[in-house]
């Protein structure tokens, strides 16, 4: 930057000292940036800056979640932890930018909460590209994954066991059934509430394992269910069931055809 000739020296020395001043206000906004980051990835995530961007990157993007899902990084929720550090970020810089001030009689052109804001951008920014090379990740597998599948070759990658089982059922029966599903698991929660989903859906219309089924049911579903042997009654008799006995098809005597 060239000085103008026709202002006065104290002007001019103003004019020369602007980009300099801006700077050195860069540097020591990067020192305080620089050293809260180091405060946090040493001190309370204990992790080094490439696992820390990889994790940002996985926890940042769940393919098979409905809405937004943030993970987690040191047991702590992503977003949290994002907070957290701006929170820290500007209690260093107002700590700065007051020392500079008092000692100085010199303080920063952007106040504290303008370089925040400037650095909680930038950091959102960067959470989202890595949200997005995630995103990117993940369809490239998945489109490898699929290729040249069938519907049914889908399922069985996607849900394995459970679609295999409730296809044999499906096979295995005549007519249309309504079954009892006897398990150890809390059907109440997840994951374990999203499998009931998956059989419901694909042993239906041959079998119904539906809740709040009052119909006389004729088949027992054992899933799960620890002696699974013991559970079944004297009247039923195993259909199908397969060699780790966690998937059990029975069916009562009388209604076999």
């Amino acid at each position: 930057m060239t000085c103008s000739m026709r202002s006065s020296p104290k002007a001019n020395n103003n004019q020369c000292d602007i980009p300099r001043g801006r700077v050195l206000s860069f540097l020591i906004i990067l020192g305080c940036f620089m050293a809260t980051f180091y405060f946090w990835q040493s001190q309370i995530l204990h992790t080094s800056l490439p696992d820390l961007l990889k994790q940002m990157k996985n926890e940042s993007y769940f393919p098979h979640y409905n809405g937004f899902y943030a993970g987690k990084i040191a047991g702590d929720n992503i977003l949290e932890l994002y907070y957290h550090f701006l929170l820290t970020f500007l209690v260093v810089t107002l700590f700065v930018h007051g020392i500079l001030s008092i000692k100085n009689k010199w303080k920063l052109p952007a106040s504290p909460l303008y370089i925040v804001t400037v650095v909680g951008l930038a950091g959102l920014f960067l959470m989202t590209g890595l949200q997005q090379v995630r995103r990117r990740e993940a369809w490239d597998k998945e489109a490898f994954l699929f290729e040249d599948k069938t519907v049914e070759q889908k399922n069985l990658l996607v849900f394995g066991q459970l679609y295999a089982f409730s296809r044999i059922c499906q096979q295995a029966l005549p007519g249309r059934h309504q079954a009892e599903l006897i398990t150890d698991l809390d059907l109440g929660k997840e994951p374990f509430m999203f499998a009931h989903r998956i059989l419901a859906y694909y042993l239906y219309p041959k079998l119904s394992i539906r809740f709040q089924n009052n119909h006389p049911k004729d088949c027992l579903i054992l899933f799960y269910k620890t002696n699974p042997l013991s559970a079944i009654p004297a009247d039923y008799r195993i259909l199908m069931a397969t060699e780790d006995q966690n998937y059990i098809l029975a069916i009562r005597k009388v209604s076999a055809r």
